[in-house]
């Protein structure tokens, strides 16, 4: 299973494996990887007020910051999609559209 949870996800030549196959390093057997300092790129998130008060809470019961709440999240949505079959399909379609499109940049 990779990094992302996503079973299956890290065999045969699937254009996720570079995504699923390997554990990041922050990872390395500590409870709260996030704390270490790592590359990052700051993303800008607005939430209607309900929502956002919502997170809040949900953060605060579960004992985490509203940024590793969301962390969670996203990682759990890209687990959930490395393991979608159509997603991957669409995916591997794209990677091939792009290649193609690199393939003639590079010949003209």
């Amino acid at each position: 299973m990779g990094w992302l949870g996503a079973a299956g996800s890290n065999q045969g030549t699937s254009p996720l494996n570079h995504l699923v196959t390997e554990q990041p390093s922050y990872y390395s057997g500590l409870s709260s990887p996030r704390r270490l300092t790592m590359e990052q790129k700051v993303t800008t998130l607005r939430l209607p007020a309900e929502q956002a008060e919502a997170l809040e809470k949900v953060a605060e019961v579960d004992g985490v910051s509203v940024t590793e709440a969301i962390r969670e999240a996203i990682e759990q949505h890209i687990s959930a999609r490395a393991a979608d079959n159509e997603f991957r399909a669409r995916l591997a379609t794209s990677m091939e559209r792009h290649q193609r499109i690199l393939d003639r940049l590079s010949t003209a």
